[in-house]
This record gives C-alpha cells, sequence and structure tokens, in this order.
C-alpha cells in the first residue's frame, strides 16, 4: 500500500490515512487533560504559545513602541552574521502570523478572542537575542516571550552550540553549571527586560500592574532563555516577578543543581515545560552533537530545495542513527521534570527511551511553523485548547489562513 511504502524509506510524518495502522506509536503520546490540569498555569499556555510564533514572524507594524531602540539599546559594533532581524507582526492589535501547511505559506490570527494587544520590542543585536512584550490591557495580561533560535542565524547557532557549563551561584550558595551560550546571550538581553517589568524606563510608564498576569515564555532558544530569566527574577527578588513560566521545546539549560534549587523554593508550581514527546532539542545536549546538528541541517536543505529533498529522501531522510549515536549526556537534567506536559507531534523523531528514532524527524518535531507536525500541530490538536482561558485557541486557526500560495 501507499502507506506501507512511505513508511519504508523511512519519512517519519504520518499521513491521517495512515494513523491506524500503527507505524509510529510516539506520535500520539499525550497528556491527558486530568494531568494538564495540575499544572495551575495551564489556562496561560493557549496566550503564551500564541506570542512565540509572534515573536518569531513578520515586520513589526503599527503599534510598535521606539523606547527600546532610543533609550535601551546598547552600541554594537560586531559584524552581521546573519541576515537582519526580523521583527514582530501585530498589525491591528491582533496576533496575525504568517505558518505553513505542508508547503503553502499563508497569513492566520493566532490568538483570535483577544483583538487589544500592544508590543514593546527589547532587542539586543550582538547575540541576535530579542524579545517582545505582548501587552492585553482588556484580559490584564502580559507576556514577555523570547524568540527561538532562527535557521537562518548564524549568531543563533552559535549561541545554542555553545554547550560548555559555567557557573553559577544559586542564593542558598550552591553552585549550577549553566550552558554558557544561553546566559551569555540572557545576560545581554536581561537588563532591559527587568527594566520594562519593573517600569524603569525613564518614567515613560508603570511597572506590570499588580492586578496583571506575568507570563516568561518562549520557544526551543527562546524557552531556555524564558526558563533562565526566571530563575534570575526569583534568585534576585525581583519586585515583579513571572506568575508563569512557560517553555515549549526547551533543551536542557544546566546540571540537577538548577532543578534541586527550584525544588526547594517550591518553584515549580509556576513552571510547565510543554513538549512533544519525539522533539529532538528537548532532550538535548547529547554526548554528541553532531548528529543532532546534522539533522538540522538536513531539515533546513529540505525547506530551501523540498523537491531535491523528496528525491534523496532514502539517504537524507530514511537513514536510521544508531541509539549509542544519540546518547543522551547525563550531566544536564530538566528543572522540575514534574512540570513536563506531551502534546502530539504527529512524527517520528528523538525521544529520552530511543524509541522509532528519526533525527530528521526529531527536527519536524520541534519546529513551530507548520500546522501539520511540530508544536503548531501538536498545540491545537491537545487539551491545550480546552484548557485555553485567553486565546481561543482550536484547529480552526490553520484551516481559517488566507493569502494562502508558495512562500
Amino acid at each position: 500500500s501507499c502507506c506501507s511504502g512511505y513508511n519504508a524509506l523511512g519519512w517519519p510524518f504520518q499521513f491521517s490515512e495512515c494513523e491506524h495502522l500503527g507505524y509510529c506509536t510516539t506520535c500520539w503520546v499525550e497528556s491527558s487533560e486530568a494531568q494538564m490540569r495540575r499544572h495551575p498555569g495551564i489556562h496561560l499556555a493557549g496566550a503564551s504559545w500564541a506570542a512565540t510564533i509572534s515573536v518569531m514572524n513578520g515586520q513589526a507594524q503599527g503599534i510598535r513602541s521606539e523606547w527600546a531602540g532610543s533609550v535601551l539599546k546598547a552600541p554594537v559594533n560586531s559584524s552581521s552574521l546573519g541576515p537582519e532581524v526580523k521583527n514582530s507582526h501585530v498589525g491591528n492589535h491582533q496576533m496575525h502570523v504568517k505558518i505553513r501547511t505542508g508547503l503553502l505559506e499563508g497569513r492566520t490570527n493566532v490568538c483570535p478572542a483577544i483583538d487589544d494587544w500592544d508590543v514593546d520590542m527589547l532587542n539586543e543585536d550582538r547575540e541576535n537575542i530579542h524579545a517582545r512584550v505582548f501587552k492585553s490591557s482588556r484580559r490584564k495580561l502580559a507576556i514577555v516571550a523570547f524568540r527561538g533560535t532562527q535557521f537562518e542565524s548564524a549568531k543563533n547557532w552559535h549561541v545554542d552550540a555553545d554547550i560548555q557549563r559555567i557557573p553559577m551561584t544559586l542564593p542558598n550558595g550552591n553552585v549550577t553549571l549553566v550552558h554558557e551560550g544561553f546566559l551569555t546571550a540572557l545576560d545581554h538581553i536581561l537588563p532591559h527586560v527587568k527594566r520594562w517589568v519593573d517600569g524603569y524606563i525613564l518614567g515613560l510608564f508603570h511597572a506590570v500592574p499588580s492586578d496583571w498576569k506575568l507570563i516568561f515564555t518562549g520557544h526551543s532558544l527562546g524557552g531556555a532563555l524564558a526558563l533562565l530569566a526566571a530563575t534570575k527574577a526569583f534568585a534576585e527578588h525581583w519586585p515583579r516577578k513571572p506568575e508563569a513560566v512557560i517553555g515549549f521545546g526547551v533543551p536542557r539549560v544546566a546540571d540537577k543543581a538548577l532543578d534541586d534549587w527550584w525544588q526547594q523554593e517550591e518553584l515549580c508550581n509556576k513552571l510547565i515545560r510543554i513538549n512533544t514527546y519525539n522533539d529532538l532539542v528537548h532532550v538535548m545536549p547529547f554526548h554528541k552533537m553532531w548528529n543532532a546538528f546534522s539533522a538540522v541541517s538536513d531539515v533546513y536543505d529540505c525547506v530551501v530545495s523540498p523537491l531535491s529533498c523528496i528525491r534523496q529522501s532514502r539517504n537524507i531522510i530514511g537513514s536510521a542513527p544508531d541509539p549509542a549515536e544519540m546518547e543522551i549526556s547525563n550531566q544536564w537534567a530538566h528543572v522540575c521534570p514534574q512540570s513536563e506536559v506531551l502534546i502530539p507531534s504527529r512524527v517520528k523523531g528523538i525521544n529520552e527511551e530511543l524509541e522509532e528514532l528519526s533525527p530528521f524527524g526529531g527536527v519536524l518535531a520541534h519546529l513551530n511553523e507548520n500546522c501539520l507536525y511540530g508544536y503548531i500541530y501538536a498545540v491545537l490538536h491537545s487539551n491545550i485548547t480546552t484548557l485555553d482561558d485567553y486565546c481561543g485557541l482550536s484547529p480552526a486557526i490553520c484551516s481559517n489562513m488566507s493569502h494562502v500560495g508558495l512562500p
């Protein structure tokens, strides 16, 4: 049959016509609604996810604030390693973004229930690290969204690849070893975030009101920065700290000492780590990182030249890795293991049990840009939509795409 032939080629994506044949048992792993409800901030997950897409997407229009550029921008003389930064698009006070369905691209509103978004931009060009603050006065909601890794940004990949560990002293006197690339990048952007949260931007506006919800969020690199920013906010006793920290596809950022501190401070009820089960980045770093970066390179080549990718599918996509080559490093630990929420990726990939392995699929499971797989599919086909109190999430976000065509 078509399904069996497709599976024999090693393609990780599961067509709806083939789902019942059981070629992928790990593609549909999901936390139950009851399990999700155990997390106090789960009703904020939908709005957080929408912000993670918006911060990656389009050109800022209409309502952006200029203070970040004029007041906070640090002088940078380093040469650019990639294209110019793409700012978030929040035209008409709505989160209209570009996403894809397969090879087709279109526009849609990823948070249709809120139409009064304002955005402030916190940019740090030295490492191409960016954050956006999305504010809804009507819903009393402020979301600090750290942008994730951009495929075309060499600066971002330098941050991700810098997996040396450096010490960070915690308030309890213990020292945790933290991913050097993430912590160094955070140090560039965090002063801007703190000034915004505290309201100390030359008196231009007040701090986040006490009756608002403040969220730190991000996908991939952005999720790692959100987690470390929250760690700093709690450890340094910021006057205004986030009510929720919600990360999507967050890699491990430190050794177990950081998890021990979060547990000791009883902060884990504020953290939600939302992951597709087969997300390669979620289980990084590995002992040998070259396999992971090779898979990322293959996916990038397929995005740039999909027909060539299809012709070479057996060599690029169907090659099965040796599980020993994907060994997960035990020098790193997730913060608050009990904070994890699983959603279905629809593709084979890389998981902690090393089942149904596909490095290529592991990258697809990590992406947050396509309605057919990864985090867009997973969020919109999970119990997060049922528990969303803010955005009105549903699969219709994808079916309502406009201006659809090849990119």
